[in-house]
């Protein structure tokens, strides 16, 4: 596959900020038929007017423009070396390619698996070899050409290798090294128990948490969960997880119990010593109860005595 590459500056380039829609769909159109067709940016009159609406006015503006010049019988894109492959560049592109998948089948069903293929022509140009590749690509090496690279800098390349390293290899380069497998999540085990080390830690970090109880629930809940969260790869880090928010939680509980006032002599608790009701958070007057009326009269009748007793000179 061929590409037909577009500047990212073509959106307000001098020559194409002033284009119509039209023209600039005929440009684009065009470019990407030229591309495909390996016709060095040149396209025929008849097959250009029939890319957009009023092609006569959008050929003129390209013309106009400098983006196109007029050939006998169609338009030349003005520049198309300078930007896009040639026709040679491109089927030098894709010869390297056939010969890098031609070396990669010869190598994973001839080489690989021992067989001397008598259709394959890497496999007769050397009929004893071994199964060590090295062989293989010194033999491709010496029988066919390889693609010329390419003659200017190509954006869609970040780094430059030669069109060698790319078929068969650096074989200066170090080995890649071979990925460290990771072991797979599972459930919650049938014989998940907490051991010794488990306790000891528990009664560090989480001494307000009820360890019996929590890891039974920790337990119920992992087995009864479906899903992919249902998956660990390690239970005792989820289980320490678990221990931890437990612990969180019985911390903000025991920071919301309230401080019980003490209470007066004789009186139960929320009354003054006179009956009345004592002030407490909510908002509101609040209703005498029953009790509240009978310490109140109780008291009253005490302090009429207790006066009594103080004028009679302590007698009633």
């Amino acid at each position: 596959m061929v590409w037909f590459k577009v500047d990212d500056s073509f959106y307000d380039h001098p020559k194409t900020e002033d284009l119509s829609d039209s023209a600039i769909a005929l440009w684009t159109r065009a470019g990407s038929y030229c591309a495909r067709h390996l016709t060095d940016g040149y396209i025929g009159h008849r097959k250009a007017a029939r890319m957009c609406d009023n092609p006569e006015s959008a050929i003129s503006e390209l013309v106009a423009a400098g983006l196109w010049e007029k050939e006998a019988g169609g338009y030349r894109f003005h520049d198309w070396h300078e930007y896009q492959p040639t026709r040679e560049e491109s089927l030098a592109a894709s010869k390297g390619r056939s010969i890098g998948g031609a070396v990669g089948n010869h190598r994973r069903w001839h080489v690989e698996r021992g067989i001397l293929d008598r259709d394959c022509r890497y496999c007769l140009a050397d009929p004893h070899r071994s199964t060590d590749r090295s062989a293989d690509r010194m033999t491709d090496r010496s029988t066919e050409s390889l693609p010329n690279p390419p003659s200017r800098p190509d954006p869609a390349r970040p780094t430059e290798e030669h069109p060698s390293d790319v078929l068969f290899g650096d074989a200066s380069a170090e080995p890649a090294k071979p990925r460290k497998r990771t072991e797979p999540a599972t459930r919650i085990p049938d014989d998940f128990t907490v051991t010794k080390a488990m306790v000891a830690w528990a009664g560090e970090e989480t001494p307000l948490v009820n360890g019996k109880w929590e890891t039974d629930q920790f337990i119920d809940y992992w087995r009864a969960a479906d899903g992919r969260t249902s998956r660990k790869k390690d239970w005792v880090a989820a289980w320490r997880t678990w221990m931890r928010k437990a612990q969180k939680a019985a911390e903000a509980r025991q920071s919301r119990v309230p401080v019980q006032q003490p209470r007066q002599s004789g009186l139960p608790a929320g009354y003054e010593s006179r009956g009345t009701i004592a002030h407490s958070n909510h908002q509101g007057p609040s209703r005498e109860s029953a009790q509240a009326r009978k310490w109140r009269e109780c008291n009253e009748i005490g302090a009429a005595l207790d006066e009594q007793f103080a004028q009679n000179g302590g007698r009633l």
